[in-house]
């Protein structure tokens, strides 16, 4: 039996103006269906890849984890590290 690679959700958080990294959040007990159906994606999909966060999903992401969003001075993405 192959085993499925362990993972890491992560929102990371970059200044729009300069594009430079600012920080990550990582995010405990994520929900892979409700993220899946969060960004349309076929509950295949494992979502390896970045995501960008728009003010759509932000709601989610505040309600779940607390977040808090500045759309104006940044971009949000969520992304996967595999360790």
């Amino acid at each position: 039996m192959k085993k499925r690679p362990r993972v890491r959700r992560l929102i990371y958080v970059f200044d729009k103006k300069t594009e430079k990294f600012v920080c990550s959040y990582e995010l405990a007990n994520f929900n892979l269906k409700e993220v899946q159906t969060l960004f349309n994606q076929k509950s295949e999909a494992p979502m390896y890849y970045a995501y960008k966060i728009t003010e759509k999903e932000a709601s989610y992401f505040r309600k779940k984890y607390g977040r808090r969003f500045h759309f104006r001075k940044r971009e949000y993405f969520l992304d996967t590290r595999k360790y």
